[in-house]
């Protein structure tokens, strides 16, 4: 039996201490290390996610190299980019604020699908879980997500549902495009060819 192998690219962005390169070590190592050096534009990781029996998902997912800056990131960093994780922490009532600015910074360069995901869960929270949830519906993300990067918790799945969405999201436009194909195809007049050759008969 035939594998198929989709391959996606995922940013995650969000601004200092939300635990950006927690999660891209958590995902590399399966491990949690406190203080991390600052991030470098290498900080990535390659996740291996199995959708079903024929379908085997890969995500390389890149750390946010410019997290004080909102608005002022390179575009080159979105080139390949799938989707983007907005991520703010829990504890922390103005990493929230942030995700707005993410957002519209995402949209401005690049456009396409959001996540948005709270982190630290395992902490006592200082953000609303409602408000968040209202930001989330208002800026058009497809699901909002509570984590940790430190213990683990909420990882696997969270990435494991985006993944799902991409391949299903991947899927759908193939079939279309092969319903477009197929249209067109059939449209094609009897007698004639849709290659660009206009022979006389001789």
């Amino acid at each position: 039996m035939s594998v198929t192998h989709l391959t996606f690219g995922i940013g995650l962005l969000g601004g200092p201490g939300v635990g950006t390169t927690a999660m891209v070590l958590r995902l590399k190592n399966d491990r949690f290390v406190s203080n991390q050096n600052v991030t470098t534009v290498h900080d990535s990781c390659l996740k291996v996610i199995p959708i079903d029996s024929k379908t085997v998902c890969k995500l390389r997912v890149y750390d946010n190299v410019f997290k004080d800056n909102p608005g002022f990131t390179p575009v080159n960093l979105y080139r390949g980019i799938s989707c983007a994780i907005l991520v703010y922490s829990i504890t922390d009532k103005q990493s929230l604020f942030h995700v707005k600015a993410w957002a519209d910074e995402y949209e401005r360069i690049h456009g396409g699908v959001l996540f948005m995901m709270g982190n630290k869960c395992d902490e006592e929270r200082e953000v609303p879980e409602g408000d968040a949830d209202q930001l989330c519906e208002a800026i058009g993300c497809k699901k909002h997500f509570l984590v940790s990067a430190k213990t683990g918790e909420g990882i696997e799945e969270a990435f494991k549902e985006v993944a799902e969405y991409l391949v299903e999201d991947e899927q759908e436009d193939e079939q279309q495009n092969d319903t477009i194909r197929l249209g067109e195809t059939r449209e094609t007049p009897t007698g004639t060819s849709s290659g660009s050759c206009r022979c006389r008969p001789h």
